[in-house]
């Protein structure tokens, strides 16, 4: 037997009563109180005072139910957030805001198909709008709808100059795609917004290890590790690139480093046992031993060359 999680009904309390009446007659406004109180992190009290002004001051509804649903939200109160946001998308149903945070609540709870439904409508609403199209493209990610995934960021990137993340996102898309050279160009993109950020030099050496240029490859992993020297994941990459251009001995230094900073990456592990037998296959018992290392940490691909290789 497992517990319900408790999820408090804001029944208003009398203090609140008097203060709906009191502000009723003051300048001040529940949703402007609720908006202090949001900024303030004080969701609970926001929720009560969006609760106050739904019901005393009908026009501020729309923007009371957004911004209470927001605060549900914070609290992760998911299914009070999506309802709120869902009567706000009546409310005003030519508004794209509410399909937005209506797509990023469902994101958040893992139900992908309403989150591209809504980010869709909320696209639709507004099609200039460089963030909507991005969360929707990530979306499609998520789904593994790669084409669509690249024509979503591409909308993004057209809409916002230098969109860094659209183009990061894009690119892993080009390379699930198989297009690399398409990948390629857009990590320089994106370096050419962060010039020194390890990462980009070590996805765009990836890639090109698919089109077969390694040496150039070697180079973009070189520079990865000039601006963060203990990056296992750089290591790694210029092994593999070692090993595609037979230079083995660099490879199982490579690997060794890998290893040294990931100790729990089996296919670490793995090739480094294949660089050990290509550079003396009487290594058999070294080799034999990263493979089986390999196998233990999960990597599949082990097991074939146990057999094949070893006792």
């Amino acid at each position: 037997m497992t517990l319900h999680r408790f999820k408090p009904t804001f029944i208003l309390p009398i203090v609140l009563l008097l203060q709906i009446w009191y502000c009723s007659a003051q300048d001040s406004t529940m949703l402007q109180r609720a908006e202090a109180a949001y900024n303030a992190g004080q969701y609970e009290d926001a929720i009560n005072q969006c609760t106050g002004s739904v019901l005393i001051e009908p026009q501020t509804k729309f923007a009371a139910l957004l911004l209470r649903g927001k605060a549900y939200h914070e609290q992760k109160y998911y299914a009070e957030a999506i309802a709120d946001f869902s009567e706000a998308s009546l409310v005003d149903p030519e508004q794209a805001e509410p399909f937005a945070l209506l797509g990023y609540t469902c994101f958040v709870t893992g139900d992908y198909d309403k989150a591209r439904k809504n980010y869709t409508c909320a696209v639709d609403r507004d099609r200039n709008n460089a963030v909507y199209q991005y969360n929707l493209g990530t979306v499609l990610s998520r789904e593994l709808k790669w084409k669509a995934a690249v024509a979503a960021y591409s909308e993004a990137i057209n809409k916002k100059k230098g969109y860094f993340e659209a183009f990061v996102n894009r690119a892993d898309a080009y390379g699930v795609l198989k297009k690399y050279r398409n990948a390629v160009a857009d990590y320089d993109s994106a370096l050419a917004i962060q010039p020194r950020n390890p990462e980009l030099f070590i996805l765009r050496g990836m890639n090109l290890i698919s089109l077969g240029r390694n040496t150039e490859a070697i180079q973009m992993f070189n520079r990865s590790l000039r601006y963060k020297p203990a990056n296992g994941n750089a290591y790694f990459s210029r092994g593999r690139a070692y090993l595609e251009l037979r230079q083995f001995a660099k490879a199982r230094a490579d690997f060794d480093s890998a290893i040294l900073f990931m100790p729990s990456l089996g296919i670490a592990w793995f090739y480094h046992g294949v660089a050990v037998l290509e550079i003396d296959k009487t290594q058999r018992s070294e080799g034999c031993g990263d493979f089986k290392k390999a196998a233990e940490l999960g990597y599949g691909e082990a097991w074939d060359y146990l057999e094949k290789f070893c006792e």
